[in-house]
């Protein structure tokens, strides 16, 4: 669930970000990921998950109520979006608990994320953690999130083992798993704590008796009355730049764990 009740769309090509897919299904708040990246035939996709899917296909109640309350304007938005792409836009079911524990255990080359366990064979060659195997390391837990991991922990040793044919005994299972899920989880409470502080100061300003309307968001409104300010209102550059300028400035003085 979000603290603000708002629906996102993440405009994103990297797959980790479908992690934070979500649908609240008491009051149909949802995050999706929609990939500007086309495919062959120009086709993009928009991702979600089941329950976000299952809503958005359900057609509207019947209702004689001149008014349209039972018209859903967030559903019918997105159908307008996709209708008018033209059908270049496809709509893709994934689980957002899968995509964390495929990384968990499979990792991610591209972003640095080692196998969970990687093993020389008698024979000299170097073996690690594959989808086919983390797939039968799951299907014998029986585990669909993380939390499912988290309670099973005490058997995922014995089930990697019977998986890999392998006897891992130059590893603590345990630590590792908390090495892997501080690798891939997109958490708050797992970035560096100058950031966690960050996200302290703008969710003051979102509490504030004045809000801030989403689409209206500007580095400007987010460093008020902030000792940056001041550095703002000397640039008169588009947003994109000041960025850049701003960095230059923390660096300069020393305000990293500001930024």
């Amino acid at each position: 669930k979000h603290k603000y009740e708002w629906d996102i769309i993440i405009v994103s090509s990297d797959a980790d970000i479908r992690q934070l897919i979500s649908f609240d299904t008491e009051n149909n708040q949802y995050c999706c990921v929609y990939n500007p990246v086309a495919l062959k035939g120009g086709i993009r996709r928009l991702f979600v998950c089941k329950e976000f899917f299952d809503w958005y296909i359900a057609p509207e109640t019947a209702s004689n109520d001149i008014f349209f309350t039972n018209y859903n304007n967030d559903k019918n938005r997105i159908k307008n979006v996709l209708n008018g792409a033209g059908n270049k836009i496809k709509i893709e079911i994934i689980d957002p608990a899968e995509v964390v524990l495929s990384k968990i255990f499979c990792g991610d080359a591209g972003d640095n994320v080692p196998s969970f366990y990687n093993w020389y064979s008698k024979s000299g060659k170097k073996s690690r953690i594959t989808e086919l195997k983390w797939s039968k390391i799951k299907e014998g837990l029986a585990i669909k999130s993380v939390e499912d991991l988290e309670i099973k922990k005490p058997l995922l040793k014995e089930s990697i083992e019977d998986v890999i044919k392998f006897k891992i005994n130059d590893i603590d299972v345990s630590e590792r798993l908390d090495r892997q899920r501080l690798l891939v989880e997109l958490k708050s409470e797992n970035f560096p704590k100058f950031i966690q502080a960050y996200k302290v100061d703008v969710n003051m300003i979102l509490d504030e008796e004045i809000k801030i309307v989403p689409n209206k968001y500007n580095i400007h409104e987010l460093f008020k009355n902030s000792e940056l300010e001041s550095f703002l209102q000397k640039k008169d550059k588009a947003e994109q730049a000041v960025f850049k300028e701003l960095d230059k400035y923390v660096t300069t003085n020393n305000l990293s764990a500001l930024w």
